[in-house]
């Protein structure tokens, strides 16, 4: 993953995959946490709109949903709860 979008302290990452492949540089993680949906995305606020990118959030479904971009690069972050936790996507393109 990108500088920008560290791993999520207490997460227990359960995919990861990436391309690099023409032009297109993204990454994918997927993990689960005992952090209730909220602090998730509070997180993830900080660190994105600490990095220069911009953050909209919001609802679909039972998901939470944050996302924006910082020139060519985008992020995509779900949050889903389960149980007293969440378990949680982060898609990132670093752009070209």
């Amino acid at each position: 993953m990108p500088a920008e979008f560290p791993a999520y302290n207490g997460g227990r990452v359960t995919e990861a995959a990436g391309n690099d492949h023409n032009g297109c540089r993204m990454r994918v993680v997927s993990f689960t946490t005992q952090d209730a949906p909220q602090r998730v995305i509070d997180n993830y606020r900080g660190l994105v709109t600490r990095a220069g990118y911009s953050a909209e959030q919001q609802q679909r479904g039972g998901d939470q949903v944050l996302g924006g971009t910082r020139g060519e690069s985008a992020y995509y972050l779900i949050v889903t709860p389960k149980g007293t936790g969440s378990d949680v996507s982060l898609i990132v393109n670093n752009g070209r």
